[in-house]
């Protein structure tokens, strides 16, 4: 059960994405997005403009909306898997906290280049309850 202080509480996220490739030429425009998402809700990245087979899907739930943070627990993708992904120079994987003004960058790193996504937190809110 959530606590009732944290009942209905919404976190706002700036979502980028664009494809990084070895040759600077190659690199695609951002395309960001906004989306909503409730406490105990998920943030789902995927590659819509470049579908792949192999390429990874990523699946965030949002398990705390804090004042001063948001905690994200990465979970499987619908093809019920769990992707490592770089944030710099290290392989991260299950839990994140994101402050205001520190945007989680993930990025594929294969050879040839892929999928980069910026999340960023940019505010929090109620929803109203469903009743």
């Amino acid at each position: 059960m959530e606590s009732a202080e944290m009942d209905g509480a919404t976190a706002e996220f700036r979502l980028e994405s664009y494809y990084e490739a070895s040759v600077p030429s190659a690199n695609t425009k951002p395309v960001v997005s906004q989306v909503t998402v409730a406490e105990g809700g998920n943030i789902y990245l995927e590659d819509k403009d470049h579908p792949h087979p192999n390429l990874p899907h990523y699946n965030f739930r949002v398990t705390k909306i804090a004042a001063d943070a948001i905690t994200l627990d990465q979970s499987p993708d619908r093809r019920g898997k769990i992707q490592g992904f770089y944030t710099g120079s290290t392989i991260q994987v299950r839990q994140f906290r994101l402050e205001k003004g520190k945007a989680l960058q993930i990025s594929l790193n294969v050879p040839g280049g892929g999928p980069v996504w910026i999340i960023s937190w940019i505010g929090t809110g109620t929803h109203p309850k469903n009743k």
